[in-house]
């Protein structure tokens, strides 16, 4: 059985009186353990992330305000501490 996990996001303008109007329709992803993913956004470097590189999705740790779920790569071990990637780096192969 897979688990899917609903990643969105949309673009924004923010106009000088402070209204917040989407400038693009949310697109959603939906990821799965075993589905391949592409790094769109590698700010952990040190970790051995790379953008344009294929990953393959381990499992998820749920976040525990339901904004910023994880992604666990097979790919790469992470230190102890790290609590994975979050969805938002990538996008679907």
């Amino acid at each position: 059985m897979a688990v899917y996990w609903n990643m969105t996001s949309t673009d924004t303008t923010t106009w000088e009186n402070g209204n917040v109007q989407p400038t693009a329709m949310p697109i959603v992803h939906k990821f799965h353990v075993g589905q391949q993913v592409i790094c769109v956004n590698a700010t952990h470097q040190s970790l051995g992330l790379k953008n344009g590189n294929k990953y393959t999705i381990h499992s998820f740790i749920p976040s525990t305000n339901g904004n910023d779920d994880r992604i666990v790569l097979e790919e790469i071990t992470l230190p102890v501490s790290h609590s994975g990637f979050r969805k938002s780096r990538f996008k679907p192969a």
